[in-house]
C-alpha cells in the first residue's frame, strides 16, 4: 500500500483558497504547500527574504480531508511542496470572481465568464509517484487542472 492525500473543498472554501493562491502568486515566486496529518499549510518567503507569510488551513476548512493507506504506526507525518506561484496563478486566474478580473482577462471574450464561478476544488497527492494534482470544477462543467 502506499500512502496517499486527497482533499475536497466546496464552491467557498475553494474561493478562499483561489484569493489566497492569488495574493501568494503577486508576492512570492514559490508557494511553500505543507500537507500535514491534520492541516494544509500555504507559506511564502519573497525573494529578498525579507517577508513570510503562512496560513495554516485545519481539516475542518476542507469538505474532505484523508490520508489514504495510512499505517496507524504513522501518528505525525507531513510532506512539503515548492510549487512555482506562476503555475499555480495560472490556474485560479480569474476564479476569485469577475469584479477582480483585469480589463485583459475580460477582453478575452466570455473566458472571465466561464472561470468565474467554482463549484468545487480537488487536491490530491501521490509522494511515491512525486504528483501534486489540483483540479477546479466551474460552472457549466469546465475543469481546469495542474
Amino acid at each position: 500500500m502506499t500512502l496517499r492525500f486527497e482533499t475536497f473543498c466546496s464552491s467557498t472554501s475553494c474561493k478562499t483558497l483561489s484569493k489566497v493562491c492569488n495574493v501568494f502568486g503577486k508576492l512570492f515566486e514559490y508557494v511553500i504547500l505543507e500537507l500535514k496529518h491534520d492541516s494544509m499549510v500555504f507559506s511564502g518567503v519573497n525573494t529578498l527574504k525579507s517577508a513570510f507569510i503562512s496560513l495554516q488551513f485545519e481539516h475542518s476548512f476542507f469538505e474532505s480531508f484523508q490520508w489514504l493507506d495510512v499505517d496507524q504506526s504513522q501518528a505525525n507525518y507531513a510532506f512539503c511542496i515548492k510549487i512555482p506561484s506562476k503555475t499555480i496563478g495560472s490556474l485560479f486566474r480569474g476564479s476569485a470572481g469577475s469584479k477582480n478580473q483585469s480589463s485583459a482577462t475580460q477582453s478575452k471574450g466570455q473566458e472571465g465568464d466561464l472561470f468565474s464561478t467554482i463549484s468545487s476544488c480537488k487536491m490530491s497527492f501521490d509522494p511515491v509517484d512525486c504528483k501534486f494534482v489540483i483540479s477546479i470544477c466551474y460552472s457549466y462543467g469546465m475543469i481546469k487542472s495542474t
